[in-house]
């Protein structure tokens, strides 16, 4: 993110929920941000987007990581989208570059499973 120079409001941090808990602000504040925080029932995942999801034994939800900036957590960008579900590309995880896919429902929202919290819309 931070090579692309797209996005110098991104909030860079190895802690992964310190900018998943910025991008929730910021929408619940209507700020303008290269990203904002949706709950998985709020934004269907579109190519470029961050999948986040809880690590480690902490269960991280929306509403804690709007009040909170520091707990186990990790976002993967969305690199595909299907009728049934979505594919990611994350790293920094065991020393790895890996692909994931997670559900969709009916309705294109990610099912929350895997230890799925929120869904990082893009706005570039």
């Amino acid at each position: 993110m931070q090579q692309t120079g797209d996005y110098g409001d991104f909030k860079q941090a190895a802690a992964h929920s310190r900018y998943v808990h910025q991008a929730i602000r910021r929408r619940e504040n209507n700020e303008n941000g290269s990203f904002w925080g949706f709950r998985l029932n709020e934004h269907k995942p579109q190519i470029g987007d961050l999948v986040c999801m809880a690590r480690g034994s902490f269960s991280a939800t929306y509403d804690h990581a709007k009040v909170h900036d520091r707990f186990a957590s990790h976002c993967d960008f969305v690199i595909a989208v299907r009728a049934d579900h979505v594919s990611t590309l994350g790293g920094n995880v065991g020393h790895t570059v890996k692909r994931k896919t997670f559900r969709t429902n009916s309705s294109g929202f990610l099912r929350p499973e895997q230890r799925l919290y929120a869904i990082m819309r893009n706005n570039l």
